[in-house]
């Protein structure tokens, strides 16, 4: 710890502590399908297999924690409260210990994903023995929080490629991700999402490192296997292939007059790191019948325009339905257009973008049915535009304008790849569950694996202040990024628990 900086270790603390206030006050089954990720972690951990086959959706000993808490009321209607009592804890003491730990193992909301998180958190439980399922599912929330750490180092080092030694600079772009209740929240209960945020962090930030330092054995192996376990985490990883070749082609690109044994044998490691999670997975998928990457078959299976011979299989939009549906999300409804009425329930706003990805990724906690009045989201409206403008206003007065010179442009375009194929993907999967009239599918936080890059515009908008108001700037980013912490949590608190 001597080697590192003293206000990384400083925020790497307080991120510890929200971090794990967010594992004791979200009550227990309160993530988005906790209890099917606990009940994939706990089929590897009890029953040495993948969820899918025979048994419950959920083992006995977890149903019953879930009946005795309220668990399905509460995670559904905003006047259900969890059961606390003295009383209420005596019996479900009795009840856990009669219940089955091995019953589960069936198929459930989660029983598709890869399973590299799970693995992870199979361990913890293993580890615990034969405890009652509540120590089981907060030591696996602990964790899980362990990747909002990893995810905060990532953006400081990120920063640091970015910025240079700025230490108010990497300070304020590790802690908007650190400190973003959303990160935190997601981190904080058991959801694969964790990782993958985890992750994607080490990975963008490998990529730009390898792209601005020039070419390098070890980061390029690390980035492969970044990438590689990100894809055994979750599907939206797919979205990391095309700023990994991105960055993978102009670093053999740069070696194309420089070749020899020792960076051959430096390609085979990184193609290795790679392949082997990902090889791994897909070899044990296709020998047990199962789909490796379920949600990117069924977006790509349908051929465009209709269905399959039958008339019954899954219908795919044309690209005119797809742009209608694309510019509706993000601008109004022009008069020739058919209302796309698909999108989300209209909590905060009818207009998409602005509830999906401002509203419910700022601050929307539970099964995305905890939420601040409304009025709050229209401030973060407010502070968003101000920091997209300070962040233009001062890269287009940084920007090397002289293209082919530019040190920039690669890393630029590593991470514009990133966050266009991630809302690529996501947009592609929304619109094919809207043609197929199924629910909208969209949510706030799957955005957060680009936390890190939205975390530099955080950054970058302070650089538009004065020299001499940039450090009150930059202490005023961390501490409303405090208060906004507490206002989350003093949400949590007063929804579930009347405080």
């Amino acid at each position: 710890m001597a080697g590192v900086p003293r206000p990384l270790t400083l925020l790497l603390v307080v991120v510890a502590i929200f971090g794990t206030a967010w594992v004791v006050f979200t009550p227990p089954w309160g993530g988005p399908d906790e209890d099917a990720h606990f009940a994939y972690a706990q089929s590897l951990g009890e029953l040495g297999r993948l969820p899918g086959g025979a048994g419950e959706s959920v083992p006995g000993q977890q149903r019953n924690s879930m009946d005795f808490l309220n668990t399905d009321a509460t995670v559904i209607f905003q006047y259900a409260k969890p059961t606390w009592s003295g009383a209420t804890e005596s019996r479900w003491r009795i009840a856990d210990r009669l219940a089955d730990r091995r019953n589960g193992g069936g198929g459930n909301a989660a029983a598709a994903y890869p399973p590299a998180y799970y693995l992870l958190e199979s361990l913890p439980y293993r580890a615990l023995g034969k405890t009652d399922v509540m120590s089981d599912l907060y030591v696996m929330r602990l964790v899980s929080a362990l990747w909002l750490l990893v995810a905060t180092v990532g953006a400081w080092l990120l920063a640091g490629e970015v910025f240079g030694r700025n230490r108010p600079l990497q300070l304020v772009t590790a802690a908007s991700v650190g400190l973003w209740p959303m990160v935190a929240f997601v981190c904080g209960v058991l959801n694969p999402d964790a990782m993958l945020i985890g992750l994607s962090s080490l990975s963008t930030w490998l990529g730009v490192s390898l792209l601005r330092r020039g070419p390098s054995a070890s980061r390029a192996i690390a980035l492969g296997l970044c990438v590689g376990l990100a894809l055994v985490t979750k599907a939206t990883a797919l979205a990391l292939l095309p700023p990994f070749a991105f960055a993978i082609a102009v670093t053999l690109w740069r070696l194309r007059r420089h070749v020899s044994l020792r960076r051959v044998l430096a390609v085979g490691g990184v193609a290795l790191a790679f392949a082997l999670p990902v090889g791994a997975w897909i070899s044990y998928a296709h020998d047990h019948g199962r789909t490796a990457y379920a949600q990117a078959t069924l977006v790509g299976s349908a051929p465009a325009g209709g269905g399959d011979a039958s008339g019954t299989g899954p219908r795919v939009g044309s690209a005119r339905q797809f742009a209608s549906y694309l510019w509706q999300f993000y601008l109004p409804k022009l008069p020739f257009q058919n209302p796309t009425i698909h999108f989300v329930d209209p909590h905060i706003s009818t207009f998409p973008a602005f509830h999906v990805w401002l509203a419910s990724g700022w601050a929307s906690f539970g099964w995305v049915n905890v939420w601040f009045g409304t009025w709050v989201y229209y401030l973060f409206l407010a502070i968003a535009i101000l920091i997209l403008v300070g962040a233009a206003l001062t890269s287009v007065r940084a920007w090397p304008w002289r293209i082919r010179r530019a040190p920039w442009l690669a890393p630029t375009t590593f991470m514009a790849l990133f966050a266009l194929s991630l809302l690529g993907g996501l947009h592609r999967t929304d619109f094919h569950m809207y043609v197929d009239k199924e629910p909208p599918f969209l949510q706030g936080r799957y955005l957060l694996p680009i936390a890190p890059i939205l975390a530099l515009l955080v950054a970058q908008a302070t650089r538009a202040l004065p020299q001499k108001w940039r450090p009150a700037g930059a202490g005023a980013v961390l501490a409303g990024l405090v208060v906004f912490q507490l206002a989350c949590l003093g949400l949590i608190l007063h929804r579930y628990y009347d405080v």
